[in-house]
């Protein structure tokens, strides 16, 4: 019999269900039955896009109010480390949690994968009612350690980079329930692709210089700032051509079919990012923590513009200090970065710097792991619900 994992996953932003839906590939490859859910469902419809709704108009209309938050989040956190309190971000995933576990009892598993806190949390609760769950893994999807996210306390919890560990260590985890195995991506970003091939699949000019600006999977118009300075560029280059990727942004897509620039072409939401990104001769995106890991699985040159303030600037300054990519924190930085990535030696070097930092083949990595636990636990024959202490409980 085939063993079964169930992938959690919340719509805040693309990266963590595209992480979910990644792992889903790696798992069916080797043999696996896969089920996605994002728990928010079993409450409504209406509360999972409410969940993800929320997040996306926060982040869009009011970023600084999110750093705000983001701020306090680390704060509180520390007071927590310090005496006790409630966490709020927890707590709001009880009633959810109850309809996890009715789920579960319906339809068991042999491994949980949660590719977003909110899920691990569901889990957390569970496991401190004094039930054992399935093996559960927590991945997550940033170069840090954001704001309540050790507190989704999944029997392990696998993180970007071995060079965070520490971040994740503080809180209290076991050293050997942290797996620096990395961000796992679509297989479909790591493989090797001819370039030109791949142009012409896609409908692009072979002989051109092509620059990738993505916006993220929500679109966000802070990023169509940059436009003046680029096309300004172009129009001094006429061998470069611009492709913008708008995401679920029908406005931005629509404003740049009408302007109807010759050197710069929109790309609606598309499920096959991986094919414009191992196209492209240079990748202009906001650091989302999977898209950049997307990125350098694909080999590609790197310039990180327009974070989301707080997790995403820490990836972004991760990537700069490992000389993976150029951080443009400043418009008027973004041409003198590009004009240093169209130099070839510049470009390689950053390739080069990608491949030999961060862990290769994740998502391999992690179903390699998934399959020696489900081997070796107890419920891969009969998985089901059963009575634990978790690690939280042994803590207090």
């Amino acid at each position: 019999m085939k063993p079964k994992a169930l992938l959690l996953s919340c719509s805040t932003g693309g990266g963590h269900n595209s992480c979910a839906h990644a792992m889903i590939k790696h798992f069916e490859k080797n043999g696996w039955d896969t089920q996605f859910l994002d728990p928010y469902t079993l409450d409504s419809r209406k509360t999972a896009n409410l969940v993800g709704g929320a997040y996306v108009h926060l982040i869009q209309k009011y970023p600084k109010v999110f750093y705000g938050l983001y701020k306090a989040g680390e704060w509180y956190e520390k007071l927590e480390n310090i005496i006790p309190l409630p966490s709020p971000v927890l707590d709001v995933q009880k009633s959810t949690s109850r309809r996890l576990l009715d789920y579960l009892r319906k339809n068991p598993v042999d491994l949980i994968v949660c590719t977003h806190m909110y899920a691990g949390m569901m889990i957390t609760l569970l496991k401190e009612e004094g039930l054992r769950l399935p093996p559960s893994i927590l991945i997550t999807t940033d170069y840090a350690c954001i704001p309540f996210e050790t507190q989704a306390d999944c029997d392990y919890t696998c993180i970007a980079s071995k060079d965070i560990e520490d971040e994740f260590l503080k809180w209290h985890l076991d050293p050997y329930e942290v797996l620096p195995l990395g961000i796992p991506v679509d297989p479909e970003f790591e493989k090797t692709v001819n370039r030109k091939e791949i142009r012409k699949k896609l409908e692009l000019p072979v002989d051109k210089t092509l620059l990738l600006l993505g916006s993220g999977s929500m679109g966000f118009s802070s990023i169509t700032k940059d436009f003046e300075d680029l096309e300004a560029f172009l129009e001094g280059h006429k061998d470069v051509n611009l492709l913008v990727m708008c995401g679920h942004s029908d406005d931005l897509y629509l404003q740049l079919l009408q302007e109807g620039h010759e050197q710069i072409k929109p790309i609606p939401f598309v499920d096959n990012v991986y094919d414009y990104v191992h196209a492209c001769d240079v990748y202009l995106t906001k650091p989302g923590g999977l898209s950049i890991t997307e990125a350098a699985a694909a080999g590609t040159p790197l310039m990180l513009v327009s974070p989301i303030p707080g997790v995403e600037s820490a990836n972004a300054e991760y990537f700069e200090r490992k000389n993976m990519a150029f951080y443009a924190r400043k418009p008027e930085e973004i041409i003198p970065f590009l004009e240093q990535l169209l130099n070839p030696q510049i470009a390689r070097a950053m390739v080069m710097a990608q491949k030999h930092t961060l862990p290769r083949h994740s998502g391999q990595a992690v179903v390699d792991f998934a399959s020696a636990l489900v081997h070796l636990s107890p419920t891969k024959k009969k998985p089901g619900i059963h009575p634990l202490k978790t690690r939280r409980q042994n803590l207090t």
